[in-house]
């Protein structure tokens, strides 16, 4: 491994090295954070930087750090930054050369907001043309889920047809087999399980039992239990089966039992498909809260992978009763292997779409921005992060914030979180779990040449994903749910090799890695394997300052567009803890500009009407100072500001903004499941955020933070 290291603070001297080229070295150092929330938080934050374009501030910026929807705005910014206008100038963070444009300046005649206009018009990113539309989003997931479904189905049923032919008798096995299952795990395992328990209990009496031998007593009495638990579903099989065929034998001798049962299979399978797609769109909207919805969400998932399992017995008993039935079953075996070794499932999976269509909005070659349209974004297709972020716009410096998928992990802590925050960066990727590897040597090998910048920003933004969920949280965290989408591969992260083990030069497939993670064993998703999954770095810190804080920064500045409909402030609340459990990190907010001058209603002086109508808020930051930690028992702490920005109304918004409160009572928290903006839902958002911003600005010259 070329230039490995584990240690984090060589990752930020090599930073510090690369943003201090051409800076001077007595100013402050201050970064720019974007949170999660979707096309939401790009287009709001799309107006935040134009405030502090106009102000002179964004050229002050040493870091810009994003995760997930703040990651279609920090990438976009990025790409333009390494390329040149039409008359060959470089774009900028000044005024004069800002790719963005200004709110100001338009129309037909002037062209400097044509980028702006593009991505504006184009806010419905994932059906941007009749082309690519719903119909063909739609197809996509169902292609998607549908050879997923037909690889694992494949399996499960030459398994079991396998099994079926070993016992040399269909007969035997539909009307014993069952009870053999349930004679083992009744009889035989429940026998093993308490004797096991007694001989433990009296063999306390003596002397105790030894340490290590009451640790194996408790694994192993637990692994008993989970493999009674599946004998019992096995068992179930044949005993449904054949109480099933009794049934309908009751009603008409001439029904095909098994034709109606796997059609019933079948039928669940296309509900599972219907559910696993609002469980999809759920997950992008945010955590599940609901206990009620929660349970039901578990429960339906665990009948269709029940449905799934006895469908695929009534395949295999097809198979079987054929008289070429090993025939049948070896090009079964044949077929699930082409299919299930050879797919590249970060390719074929909606990683890959979602990835696409956020590239051609955000990142567009230069003929489509002149013309309007969409197209292909050819130039961008092959840009690799480590070309980004160089001389004359090495500042900001891009952090692209990933999560690793660590379910399975040994170490308590990031078992618990799910995750760890995995960094995407020009000079360096990784994470505290794996260590991290120069971007220039990360991911390269005969299949791959490295990371791009499109294929990163879909990575930070994969909101929906099995064993994930925000900040760690959520129904998809579940087992059951995570196994049923592992199923039909619902899925938008993206399987990476490990920074700290030997290149994995096979690309990634239904077997390996794509069993990682499934029901019911979630084995492999830790920091030691040499395939790991990375998703949205939502799903361990939604507001992208865990690393600026990690940096030790002077001032922060970020913008908090995550859904937040009732004003729980649990983005920042999870930030604060986590920073300060992992860095020693204490966040204060002011007494003078506190989080609860935020929450709409909160202007005393709004008139009856303003309070019926738009609930605004009197301002719309709240400021905190940063304590960080002392380096040594010598030194004074440290302190930093935090400047927190997060969408609500107050007083002087313009019509336009007003007009759309009025129709759209949910803004500006409209769901993050809502990714199709239309021009007015843009730049309602948009406008939004230039307003507030300069709203903190107008203070900041005042009190001076910036």
């Amino acid at each position: 491994m070329t230039n490995y290291t584990d240690d984090a603070d060589k990752v930020i001297a090599a930073e510090n090295q690369h943003i201090g080229e051409g800076k001077e070295t007595d100013t402050k150092r201050i970064g720019l954070a974007f949170s999660g929330g979707g096309i939401r938080s790009a287009s709001f934050g799309m107006g935040l930087m134009q405030s502090l374009v106009a102000d002179g501030k964004l050229a002050k910026m040493d870091y810009l750090s994003t995760v997930s929807g703040g990651g279609f705005l920090g990438s976009s910014l990025t790409w333009f930054l390494s390329q040149k206008t039409s008359d060959g100038k470089n774009y900028g963070t000044s005024a004069e050369n800002f790719p963005f444009g200004s709110r100001r300046e338009g129309g037909k005649e002037n062209n400097k907001n044509s980028i702006l206009d593009f991505i504006r018009q184009h806010g419905n990113y994932l059906t941007p043309n009749r082309k690519i539309n719903p119909t063909s989003l739609i197809a996509t997931a169902l292609r998607t889920m549908l050879v997923s479904f037909s690889v694992y189905f494949g399996l499960i049923v030459s398994l079991m047809a396998t099994i079926i032919l070993a016992s040399n008798s269909i007969d035997s096995l539909a009307n014993i087999a069952g009870y053999l299952f349930y004679a083992y795990a009744v009889g035989g395992l429940s026998v093993v399980w308490i004797t096991l328990a007694a001989f433990y209990s009296l063999f306390t009496f003596f002397k105790g039992a030894k340490y290590s031998v009451s640790v194996f007593i408790q694994q192993s009495l637990g692994l008993l239990i989970t493999l009674m638990v599946i004998l019992v579903i096995l068992g179930l099989l044949p005993f449904l089966h054949t109480h099933l065929d009794e049934i309908i034998k009751q009603y008409s001798s001439d029904m095909n039992t098994n034709a109606l049962v796997g059609g019933t299979s079948m039928t669940s399978v296309i509900t599972a498909a219907a559910i696993s797609l609002k469980l999809y769109l759920q997950s992008m909207h945010s955590n599940n809260k609901n206990g009620s919805s929660s349970l039901k969400i578990v429960i339906a998932a665990a009948l269709l992978l029940f449905g799934t399992l006895f469908g695929a017995y009534i395949v295999a008993l097809h198979i079987v009763a054929n008289t070429h039935a090993l025939i049948l079953l070896a090009s079964l075996i044949f077929i699930t292997l082409i299919f299930g070794l050879l797919c590249n499932v970060n390719y074929f999976g909606l990683n890959r779409m979602y990835r696409n269509r956020l590239m051609e909005t955000f990142m567009p070659d230069r003929s489509n921005i002149t013309s309007g349209k969409w197209g292909l974004a050819n130039d961008a297709n092959g840009a690799k992060v480590a070309d980004m972020c160089q001389s004359p716009n090495n500042r900001p410096y891009h952090l692209i914030n990933c999560n690793i998928v660590l379910v399975d992990s040994d170490t308590a802590k990031y078992r618990g979180r799910k995750g760890d925050c995995f960094l995407i960066s020009p000079l360096y990727c990784g994470s505290d779990a794996t260590g991290w590897l120069p971007t220039k040597n990360y991911m390269v090998n005969n299949f791959r040449s490295g990371l791009t910048l499109p294929t990163s920003m879909a990575i930070s933004g994969a909101a929906a994903n099995p064993n994930t969920g925000v900040s760690g949280k959520g129904v998809t965290t579940n087992m059951i749910v995570s196994g049923l989408m592992s199923l039909l591969n619902l899925r938008l992260g993206f399987w990476a090799s490990n920074p700290k083990s030997k290149v994995n030069n096979f690309p990634p497939n239904y077997f390996y890695p794509g069993l990682k993670g499934g029901f019911p064993f979630s084995t492999g998703l830790n920091e030691d394997d040499r395939t790991i999954e990375l998703t949205d770095g939502g799903h361990f810190e939604n507001l992208a300052i865990y690393e600026l804080l990690r940096r030790r920064l002077d001032l922060i500045v970020v913008s908090d567009a995550g859904a937040d409909p009732q004003y729980t402030f649990s983005d920042i609340t999870n930030a604060v803890e986590r920073s300060r459990v992992d860095f020693g990190v204490n966040i204060v907010f002011s007494e003078e500009y506190p989080l609860e001058d935020i929450i709409p209603d909160s202007n005393t002086e709004e008139s009856e009407v303003e309070k019926n109508n738009y609930h605004l808020a009197r301002r719309c930051f709240a400021i905190a100072t940063i304590q960080y930690s002392k380096e040594t028992a010598k030194e004074k702490r440290k302190e930093g500001t935090l400047i927190y920005i997060k969408p609500t109304l107050i007083k002087g918004l313009s019509a336009d903004i007003l007009g759309y409160k009025r129709q759209n009572p949910l803004y500006p928290n409209e769901p993050t499941s809502d990714q199709f903006f239309n021009e007015q839902q843009f730049e309602a958002y948009r406008e939004l955020g230039y307003y507030l911003g300069w709203q903190m600005l107008e203070e900041n010259k005042k009190k001076g933070w910036l």
